[in-house]
């Protein structure tokens, strides 16, 4: 799609653009990027290296419309995910047994990639495929990560780079960008400054699958191998159904039960666009059923009433080709609850 230009980003990436790591804005039909789960190996064709190192679970959180970033579920206590690292200072700050980390995640030319599938009742399925091209910060850049065993929080002060915010200035991208496996294939459509597809078949089968991200015809060129999520299925929050969820107390923390199909991470998430304590994270091994956020993590979020929350399958895949950290995220979403709100007092 001729040459590629990248245009330098002020701001932050928000609506629009990819989500890495634990908020909402994730607007349906569109993928919603986002966490970290044990990435697979990566490879590359026509220039860069294929790193795909494991992420670990523990990491970021939020979630874009539109299919953005969301960093959301690799690194703990600072160290490095599939697809980019968490660094800065270590220390706890919260008493025994956490850890509190400045992410220093600074711009850099980036590729984000995308593909989130959506199943309710394990017979229809949605897909929505999203790529942007940039010289970026990596989501929660500027802020601080406080980890609680595979739970966390963060701190976002004014400059940092938090889910929720918006692109100051948009960029276009070049080539031909496409996403496959055996039995399917999607080149993706340039929308403006990020490239998009969506679909109604099943892009993985629940048993899981090998998913390919390729860029050919401009640089940076790139094939990057992954693995499918496990997809997952919230049942219930403190003994409730999602639909009924209308408030939760900071002080019960967050109890959930689940059903999931294929191995690895499932992700949870409660976030906010509002505040300086946007999101309370937890990754847990799919095949568990159960788990819980605990108080001590979610009563560091403020109160108010326009909360939102995610689980899902999480898996993350990355590589370098042609001087840009290139980043896959895939979601598995048994039922999309980004939309609703609730109180959390």
């Amino acid at each position: 799609m001729g040459r590629f230009w990248l245009v330098a980003l002020l701001g932050v990436v928000g609506c629009g653009s990819s989500d890495k790591d634990s908020s909402p804005q994730a607007a349906a039909g569109s993928a919603a990027a986002g966490a970290a789960a044990a990435g697979s190996a990566g490879k590359t064709s026509g220039g860069g290296s294929a790193t795909g190192a494991a992420g670990d679970t523990s990491g970021d959180a939020g979630e874009a419309p539109s299919g953005g970033r969301d960093r959301g579920g690799s690194s703990s206590g600072g160290g490095s995910g599939s697809g980019g690292s968490d660094t800065g200072s270590g220390g706890t700050t919260n008493g025994p047994g956490w850890v509190s980390t400045l992410i220093s995640l600074p711009e850099a030319p980036r590729v984000d990639l995308n593909i989130s599938q959506t199943t309710a009742d394990k017979v229809s399925f949605t897909y929505s495929v999203y790529a942007k091209f940039a010289i970026m910060r990596e989501q929660w850049d500027g802020c601080t990560k406080h980890q609680l065993a595979d739970c966390w929080y963060y701190e976002c002060p004014s400059g940092s780079y938090p889910v929720g915010t918006a692109d100051d200035k948009p960029q276009t991208a070049g080539g031909s960008v496409t996403v496959e496996n055996e039995r399917l294939i999607e080149t993706l459509a340039l929308a403006s400054d990020h490239y998009t597809g969506q679909g109604t078949d099943a892009f993985w089968p629940l048993t899981g699958d090998t998913i390919y991200f390729e860029n050919h015809g401009s640089k940076p060129l790139f094939r990057l191998e992954a693995q499918s999520p496990p997809t997952v299925w919230l049942k219930t929050l403190n003994g409730q159904s999602p639909d009924q969820l209308t408030m939760l107390d900071r002080g019960q923390g967050a109890k959930l039960t689940w059903e999931a199909e294929g191995e690895g991470t499932a992700f949870f998430s409660i976030y906010s666009y509002t505040g300086v304590n946007v999101a309370a994270v937890c990754t847990f091994d799919a095949a568990a059923g159960s788990g819980t956020l605990p108080a001590a993590v979610l009563g560091h979020l403020d109160p108010g009433s326009e909360y939102h929350l995610t689980m899902r399958g999480d898996r993350r895949a990355s590589t370098t080709a042609d001087g840009f950290a290139i980043e896959a995220t895939l979601y598995g979403y048994g039922r999309d609850d980004r939309k609703a709100t609730f109180v959390l007092q």
